[in-house]
């Protein structure tokens, strides 16, 4: 059965949301570097929950450690880890992404994803 959020819950969440809008500004005004920036940790920050019921521990507080660590998450669908790991890519000398995916959809895909999954009732 899902659960009301606790107050740090809520907290994350509006963080979350709060970074990811940030990115669709940023997007928005052309300025994709920092959209970029903004989506990773946005989408990173959501992968604390899942870090948290999957290994038991406190999640890592760097976006791109939990990026990372989601890349390898046996659990996550195929699309999902390959969003996580576009978005820790690193841009081409000419400062372009070498993939034709947008970073800001990326993390909200993933965001929605990881949302909806922890929303799900659990039968432990």
């Amino acid at each position: 059965m899902a659960t009301n959020p606790t107050a740090a819950e809520a907290a994350e969440t509006h963080r979350v949301d709060q970074e990811l809008e940030q990115a669709a500004r940023f997007h928005a005004e052309g300025r994709l570097g920092r959209a970029r920036v903004c989506a990773r940790r946005a989408a990173g920050w959501a992968i604390g929950p899942t870090y948290r019921r999957s290994t038991g521990e406190t999640p890592p507080v760097n976006a791109m450690t939990l990026l990372r660590w989601y890349c390898d998450f046996a659990e996550a669908a195929e699309p999902l880890r390959r969003a996580a790991g576009r978005l820790t890519t690193h841009v081409t000398r000419d400062h372009a992404l070498p993939h034709a995916e947008d970073p800001v959809d990326d993390a909200r895909k993933l965001i929605d994803a990881l949302r909806a999954e922890a929303a799900r009732p659990r039968h432990d």
